[in-house]
C-alpha cells in the first residue's frame, strides 16, 4: 500500500504540475500581451506558474493518493488472502510418490497409490490420473482434509482407484500426479510429484507363491516378481495394522532407498543419516 501511494502521488504531482504550468503560462501570456507585452508576460508567467503548480499539486496528490491506495490495498489484500487460505502451516519440503523412477507394474486394475508428505499440511491436495497420450485426464480430484482431522498428517497417504470406479487397461501406461497448490492464482509455485504405472498379467504361479507364505510376507513375494504397486500396498497395509512393528517400517525404508528416495526412507528409519 505504501508503494502504491508513493507512486501514485509522484505520478499525479508530476503530471498535474506539467499540465497546470503549460495551461497557466499560455493563458497568462495571451492575456498579458493584450494588456502590455512587458507587464503581461511577467505577470502572466508568474500567475500561470503559481496557479498551475497549486492546481497541479492539489489534483495530482488527490488522484495519486486515491489510485495508490486502491492499487496498493488491492494487491495487499490478494496476497494476504492466498497466504491465509493456503499457508496456515509451513509448506512441506517434500512430497513424493511412493513409486520407482521407471514405470511401476501392477496386476490390479484398481490399485491403491501411495505418496509421502514430509510435514503436516492443512489445505487441499490435488490428484490427477492420465493415460499417457490421451488428451483429457482420466481422473481429477481435489482431496480435502480428512473428516476427523484438521490437516493431512506427515507420513504416507493413499488413494484407492476402486473408490472412484476407475479401472486401468492392460499394457497401457498411466501417469499420476499429486500436487500441493499454495496459490491457485500462481501455479508456478505448486509442489508436484508424479509416477507412472502399467497393468500387466500376473505370473502364472503368483497365487501359489502367495499361499506359501504368511500374509505379512506377501509384499516380499510381490517385490520378488517386480510388482511394485502390490508390494508397496501390501507392506503399507501391514504397517497400518501393526504400527509398532519396526521390522516392517525398516522394510519400507529399504524399498524407498532402492528407488533413491533416501529422505523419505528416514521417516521409517530415523537412524539413517541425511545425505
Amino acid at each position: 500500500m505504501a508503494r502504491g501511494v508513493a507512486r501514485g502521488v509522484a505520478r499525479g504531482v508530476a503530471r498535474g504540475v506539467a499540465r497546470g504550468v503549460a495551461r497557466g503560462v499560455a493563458r497568462g501570456v495571451a492575456r498579458g500581451v493584450a494588456r502590455g507585452v512587458a507587464r503581461g508576460v511577467a505577470r502572466g508567467v508568474a500567475r500561470g506558474v503559481a496557479r498551475g503548480v497549486a492546481r497541479g499539486v492539489a489534483r495530482g496528490v488527490a488522484r495519486g493518493v486515491a489510485r495508490g491506495v486502491a492499487r496498493g490495498a488491492a494487491g495487499t489484500e490478494e496476497k494476504e488472502t492466498h497466504h491465509e487460505a493456503s499457508q496456515g502451516l509451513p509448506f512441506p519440503q517434500i512430497i513424493a510418490a511412493f513409486a520407482p523412477q521407471q514405470t511401476g507394474l501392477t496386476v490390479n486394475p484398481q490399485p491403491r497409490l501411495y505418496w509421502y508428505l514430509s510435514s503436516d499440511w492443512d489445505w487441499e491436495i490435488e490428484f490427477t490420473l492420465n493415460e499417457v497420450g490421451a488428451p483429457e485426464p482420466l481422473l481429477e480430484l481435489t482431496l480435502g482434509l480428512p473428516p476427523d482431522k484438521d490437516r493431512h498428517l506427515a507420513g504416507f497417504h493413499s488413494l484407492n482407484l476402486a473408490d472412484y470406479d476407475i479401472r486401468l487397461e492392460k499394457d497401457k501406461e498411466y501417469e499420476w500426479f499429486i500436487a500441493i497448490v499454495p496459490d491457485p492464482m500462481e501455479r508456478s509455485g505448486d509442489l508436484v510429484t508424479s509416477a507412472t504405472i502399467r497393468l500387466v498379467d500376473p505370473p502364472k504361479d503368483l497365487t501359489q507363491q502367495l499361499a506359501s507364505v504368511a500374509e505379512v510376507a506377501h509384499y516380499q513375494v510381490y517385490a520378488k516378481n517386480g510388482l511394485w504397486y502390490e508390494a508397496a500396498d501390501a507392506l503399507s497395509q501391514q504397517i497400518e495394522k501393526n504400527p509398532q512393528d519396526n521390522t516392517l517400517r525398516l522394510q519400507r525404508a529399504a524399498l524407498n532407498q532402492q528407488v533413491k528416495m533416501h529422505k523419505v526412507a528416514i521417516f521409517d528409519n530415523p537412524s539413517l543419516k541425511p545425505n
